[in-house]
């Protein structure tokens, strides 16, 4: 009893502080942390790692190189240093006098002195040649032309044709009718045929031909003949004619127009690069430019190209915190855990550390306060 108050021993019991959820179990320790209570938040915007909060959005800067341009149709060289163009001009035919274009407009002409041209008429060919001292080969001094014809061939009044040979007419009529057959031995001359006397017959009759049949060529031919054939040939001579394939100047001279080679020339600034062995050139011209710098991205800014780069904010739960949805709501929420808490139980008081109940006197008050105050006074 103290303070006429009856005062009995309660039992402790472990407790989860104001707030929290009881999720121990029986195997829990009394300091394990088995006491839970749910925290929640609202999100939170915030900037990436280098960028900085401006007018709602999250903005870096970032330096670019400028992007190095030429004009339109130069190309860019020298490691971006220069801008060159190639361009193409036509390329003028042109003459050094006294030369003059041809109509034609593929050459030049030249007007300078030629020689002579000896040449035989048509149907004459030359048959002589001599040497002149301005010319290493020969020229033709003299022409000829030559008739051919069929000469006029046949035997004397009294003689017939046999074979090519003539035969005395009544000889061979006489040879034909004795079958001897003549022959084309004319009779010898040292032989003369003997007078036949009176009386006595007359002797076999000689059947050899008189001679070969003669040919002859009118006047001015001349008879050839060759293994048994005859032509009348008649050459005419003629000296050789000089011809000048150009046009006789006042001193007699020949002069004719010869084609010389083109001269290519190209505009000024234009340079010629030669394409053949004719000399034909393009005409080629390099142009030079300087190169410009633009930003592809950003504004121009102390040889950089410096680009404002601007995003939305990363919205999401603070840390340490879980985003939660249900119902197409979301939030934050953050579970956080604590160890039980000694408690008197219920109705029961603490007393200097002790949990005990407090009552008014009754019968059985005195033997509990006085075990209560033997155990203090022990202490």
């Amino acid at each position: 009893m103290v303070d006429g108050l009856c005062i009995t021993p309660a039992a402790p019991v472990l407790e989860c502080p104001n707030g929290y959820i009881n999720i121990c179990k029986a195997k829990d320790r009394a300091e394990s942390p088995c006491c839970a209570k749910g925290h929640t938040a609202e999100k939170i915007a915030r900037c990436r790692e280098g960028m900085q909060s401006q007018d709602g959005y999250c903005t870096s800067i970032v330096a670019h190189e400028a992007v190095t341009e030429c004009p339109a149709g130069y190309a860019l060289i020298n490691h971006g240093l220069q801008c060159i163009k190639q361009e193409r001009g036509q390329a003028a035919a042109a003459c050094v006098a006294p030369d003059v274009l041809s109509a034609e407009g593929d050459s030049c002409l030249r007007t300078m002195q030629q020689g002579y041209e000896y040449i035989c008429p048509d149907e004459y060919q030359c048959i002589a040649y001599a040497h002149t001292k301005k010319k290493y080969s020969p020229v033709c001094s003299a022409c000829a032309k030559t008739t051919e014809m069929q000469p006029l061939c046949g035997c004397p009044e009294g003689q017939i044709e046999v074979q090519g040979y003539c035969f005395e007419e009544d000889v061979y009529g006489v040879c034909q009718r004795h079958q001897g057959m003549p022959r084309k031995q004319a009779p010898s001359k040292r032989q003369p045929v003997k007078p036949t006397k009176k009386g006595e017959e007359a002797p076999e009759p000689s059947c050899s031909p008189v001679g070969r049949v003669s040919c002859s060529c009118e006047e001015s031919y001349t008879l050839h003949c060759t293994s048994n054939i005859c032509t009348c040939i008649n050459r005419e001579i003629i000296p050789v004619v000089p011809i000048c394939r150009g046009e006789l100047d006042e001193s007699g001279k020949c002069m004719a127009q010869v084609k010389t080679p083109l001269l290519y020339t190209c505009a000024e600034g234009f340079t010629c690069d030669v394409v053949n062995k004719k000399g034909r050139c393009h005409c080629v011209r390099v142009a030079i430019a300087e190169p410009s710098a633009r930003c592809a991205a950003g504004e121009p800014h102390k040889g950089k190209c410096m680009e404002v780069v601007r995003e939305q904010k990363i919205v999401e739960c603070p840390q340490g915190y879980s985003e939660t949805c249900c119902d197409n709501h979301c939030s934050c929420t953050k579970t956080h855990l604590a160890t039980r808490e000694v408690k008197c139980a219920s109705g029961a008081v603490s007393i200097q550390g002790e949990c005990v109940y407090v009552s008014q006197p009754s019968p059985g008050c005195e033997v509990v306060s006085l075990a209560i105050d033997l155990v203090a006074l022990s202490a």
